[in-house]
């Protein structure tokens, strides 16, 4: 990984970062960096933070390209069965030496990445892992409530409302249907 630079109180911070970072730790890092208390947004704590080698989890999220297969103006091309496997939502996290993928559909995966990293053999099923898979479940459900995913879907829960402009805004833009 590239290191971390920053400059803080008159002096640089050099540190290099092992762990995976994620673009909410780049935010919290620099609203830590200028000094601002951001007490509006659940966030980890910046990569300069003490506490930063605490474990937290490493979440991603895959929406299907809507509007990369939304170009294709004739609907038998947007049809293509090809396209299928892009057609589902992902959300991954990573905690405790574990990677769990969700899907809303087709199958889902559970892989111990620090004694599999290639990711080649699926613990989704194996009886010994389903206290694991049941704590990464739970973890990846309390991200996606505290982090107020909103994209009109019904798997998180929007922590405020938005007005009408704002949703007319997000659907323009394809984060809404």
């Amino acid at each position: 990984p590239p290191p971390n630079r920053a400059r803080s109180g008159g002096s640089w911070l050099n540190r290099r970062e092992s762990r995976p970072v994620q673009i909410t730790d780049i935010f919290a890092t620099v609203l830590e960096l200028c000094g601002i208390e951001d007490t509006t947004t659940p966030r980890a704590p910046g990569l300069f933070a003490k506490d930063a080698a605490a474990a937290r989890p490493i979440v991603t999220e895959y929406y299907y390209p809507r509007q990369t297969i939304e170009v294709y103006k004739d609907p038998a091309k947007r049809a293509n069965p090809l396209l299928d496997p892009y057609r589902r939502r992902l959300r991954t996290i990573m905690l405790g030496g574990y990677k769990y993928i969700w899907a809303d559909k087709g199958p889902q995966a559970l892989y111990a990445i620090d004694e599999d990293p290639a990711e080649e053999h699926n613990l989704i099923d194996n009886p010994d892992y389903q206290e694991t898979l049941a704590g990464l479940r739970s973890a990846l459900a309390e991200w996606v409530t505290a982090h107020a995913v909103v994209r009109g879907d019904t798997t998180a829960t929007p922590m405020r409302d938005l007005d009408g402009e704002t949703v007319d805004a997000l659907r323009s833009l394809g984060y809404l249907e």
